[in-house]
């Protein structure tokens, strides 16, 4: 997705989160910005609130006009090891 230059923040939201073993109860999530070379990543956010039927969100601050962004989940029920797969009934990116 292209930040449109504006000033809200970059949101991604996630509603209904599932694995596969039905225990992890949380994922953790990294903004990126695509560039030329290694990629930039920003800081995490943990979401919960998708696993009780909730919608979880993580906000990051204004993005650069122009620029492309994506996420990438870093952990599932805190390991970032190989494990545990996790579904998303409805996911949302907005900048």
């Amino acid at each position: 997705m292209t930040d449109d230059g504006g000033t809200g923040p970059n949101k991604v939201d996630f509603t209904g989160c599932h694995t596969g073993s039905g225990v992890t109860k949380s994922v953790t999530v990294q903004l990126r910005r695509a560039v030329i070379g290694p990629d930039t990543g920003f800081d995490t956010k943990t979401y919960t609130a998708c696993f009780n039927g909730g919608t979880s969100s993580g906000e990051w601050g204004a993005g650069s006009k122009g620029h492309d962004y994506y996420f990438r989940i870093t952990k599932v029920g805190g390991s970032s090891v190989v494990g545990p797969t996790i579904s998303v009934d409805e996911t949302r990116m907005s900048f």
